[in-house]
């Protein structure tokens, strides 16, 4: 192969290529290069052919091309070169369609060059959906789950853990009706807590805990809900206040420099970052009576076990901080709807 030449750069916008066929070819120069030591411009072979045919980008010739081309004809150039890809694709496809009818299928059939059109299109996979009568039956349950008994909580409990982590039967069976607390009708959010937390409630204002390690968590799926949660904790969060620990407003950091050094008899916040902190050791778990979970419908109607993101969080945290609190008996689990809560 004869050696590549460089482009002068300081020439006019065309530039003329010599062709041993006869005539010149004229090219475009597409403009000033950037004057890096690894950019060394744009080269042209010159290699030599015969004299009926002239090869351009790649792309070989005809006669009949290499003749107009060596003209000095640059539009003409580029006509030449699209007929005989255009040639190239539709001989490709007179090829695919031959074996088609000729029984091959799609494995034996080859790809075509990219840019080209494929061989064979993909089927989309068709998406089995929910039936409708089943996705209404789901969603009344959810609207109501926070008010059902602590059985019918266990076992919608055990179902998401199962589909969204693929948990055998044995490994959720940790959430069992006696994990599970029924509030009553009547009474307050805080006096609801109180009565679950039963003979140790004074630890829910912190007595007798080491720093880090609150006697409550209250799961929301977002941060504002955490918030809504606090604030109808009137009374606890007076005597010691609730730890926030969700991403709004507050780093990582900071909340584990709290945790370390701060005695929280309750914590509210999102799966995610509550499960980071709880890996970072910083969130300990050793004192935990009452894991909360906020059950509300959003606007969507999801609760946060339907949505994809603090479903997958919340089993998670879930898998590797509490289910040995609760298979200790120690921790128990709360279905409250923080739209109908009362302060």
């Amino acid at each position: 192969m004869a050696p590549l030449k460089r482009v002068n750069q300081s020439k006019p916008k065309t530039e003329r290529i010599q062709n041993k066929g006869g005539g010149n070819l004229k090219r475009k120069n597409e403009g000033p290069l950037l004057g890096d030591d690894d950019d060394f411009g744009d080269y042209i072979s010159t290699d030599a052919v015969d004299e009926n045919t002239a090869s351009v980008g790649g792309v070989h010739l005809e006669d009949e091309d290499a003749f107009e081309l060596g003209t000095g004809d640059y539009k003409a150039e580029q006509k030449a070169a699209a007929r005989t890809q255009g040639q190239a694709k539709h001989s490709k496809k007179q090829k695919v369609s031959q074996k088609r009818s000729a029984g091959d299928t799609d494995e034996d059939t080859p790809a075509l060059a990219v840019g080209d059109a494929l061989a064979t299109k993909k089927k989309k996979k068709k998406v089995k959906r929910q039936p409708a009568a089943e996705f209404e039956a789901q969603r009344a349950v959810a609207a109501d789950i926070a008010g059902r008994h602590a059985a019918e909580q266990a076992a919608w409990l055990r179902d998401s853990w199962r589909a969204c982590t693929g948990a055998s039967n044995l490994e959720t069976e940790v959430i069992s009706e006696a994990a599970v607390v029924a509030l009553p009708e009547e009474g307050s959010f805080e006096d609801w807590l109180k009565l679950a937390a039963g003979s140790s409630a004074a630890q829910l204002a912190g007595e007798g805990l080491p720093p880090g390690s609150p006697a409550a968590i209250l799961v929301s799926s977002a941060a504002m809900g955490a918030v809504g949660l606090i604030k109808l904790l009137p009374g606890l969060n007076k005597v010691c206040r609730i730890a926030k620990l969700f991403a709004k407003h507050f780093k990582v950091a900071e909340q584990q420099k709290l945790l370390q050094g701060t005695v929280v008899g309750m914590a509210s916040g999102t799966p995610n970052r509550l499960c980071k902190l709880a890996d970072m050791d910083a969130l300990k778990l050793d004192h935990l009576q009452l894991l909360v979970l906020d059950v509300h419908l959003d606007a969507k109607q999801r609760t946060i076990l339907d949505i994809l993101e603090t479903r997958r969080d919340f089993w998670d945290f879930v898998s590797k901080h509490v289910v040995a609190g609760m298979a200790a008996g120690r921790t128990k689990v709360l279905l409250v709807d923080g739209e109908k809560l009362k302060c």
